[in-house]
């Protein structure tokens, strides 16, 4: 494996993961998912529209990620800020403080310990949600699970894949959180609030995951790094009580419809580069005007008849 600063030819690399989104001269999951939605919104993303967006569950699952596979990055990327410390800083200056963290003092100490640990993944101590306490247990949970367990063994991750589309010629890329060679198995955790089944699947329609999915088994095969994936697994995290754990499997069956989209929006993309134009929702009309018919769900047509 390559350790580069820039990627400027396929391969499998271990790249820092600021960098690896940093470059858009080579399309991710997270540009097609743009690009699924409208080739105006996708040039938007090349223009570093939603560059300034970092929401602490991020940081929150890449903590979970390195606590379960890897304690010594864990130690060395993630700080742990000591919030109840806090709190007990505010309350011993106002014991009649109401709202202990909306205090000058609960915000100095908190913004010192952010600027300090800038370059870190923050989570705090303890809390009801992405908590350093949510996550011990389900890492407790992940680990006493007999089958989540085994697929964590001889686990790789932060495997950058960078190759060329056969079709397109366009220059692509993925980041797995997580690949096992020896049982060609990818997975990806996510921590959402609900993991049940319903609740799973809303938020995999959401946000495109299945499209994600795609592209991560497409570029792990075309990178090289492994010949085929049997098995593609999101192991699914909820970062509430009750904090359960679940493993969900990508149907096999789907992909051949999937890898039909996501070619079809990489071929958009082709066509948006050479021409110059980068059209909005007007390009899914069926007539030269670009004006979409309005369907009504079928819910409010009952509705309106009652």
């Amino acid at each position: 494996m390559n350790i580069v600063t820039k990627v400027t030819e396929p391969g499998i690399y271990n790249i820092d993961i600021d960098l690896y989104h940093a470059d858009k001269s080579w399309i991710s999951s997270t540009g097609v998912k743009h690009a699924r939605k409208s080739m105006a919104e996708y040039r938007l993303f090349l223009d570093g529209y939603w560059d300034a967006d970092k929401k602490s569950h991020f940081d929150y699952g890449n903590a979970m990620e390195l606590y379960l596979i890897d304690p010594a990055g864990f130690a060395d990327k993630v700080a742990v800020a000591p919030t109840h410390k806090w709190i007990e800083e505010a309350l011993a200056e106002n014991p009649k403080l109401v709202s202990p963290r909306a205090s000058k003092t609960f915000k100095d100490l908190a913004a010192k310990f952010n600027t300090e640990n800038a370059d870190k993944y923050i989570i705090e101590e303890e809390g009801e949600s992405e908590s350093f306490s949510a996550l011990k247990i389900q890492a407790t949970r992940c680990l006493s699970d007999q089958y989540i367990s085994q697929i964590l063994k001889g686990i790789e991750y932060q495997n950058s894949c960078y190759w060329i589309d056969p079709e397109t010629g366009l220059q692509m890329k993925c980041r797995p959180d997580l690949v096992q060679k020896r049982s060609n198995v990818v997975v990806n955790i996510k921590t959402l609030t609900d993991a049940s089944h319903d609740g799973f699947r809303r938020k995999a329609v959401e946000y495109d995951w299945p499209i994600q999915a795609t592209i991560e088994i497409e570029g792990v095969i075309q990178s090289g790094l492994m010949p085929a994936v049997d098995h593609y697994f999101w192991l699914a995290l909820e970062k509430d009580a009750p904090f359960n754990v679940q493993l969900y499997e990508l149907n096999q069956s789907d992909l051949a419809v999937l890898r039909d989209e996501y070619q079809y929006i990489l071929r958009n993309i082709k066509r948006c580069e050479e021409t110059g134009v980068w059209p909005g929702y007007g390009a899914m009309a069926d007539n030269k005007y670009g004006i979409l018919q309005l369907n009504l769900p079928p819910w409010y047509k009952l509705q309106s008849n009652q």
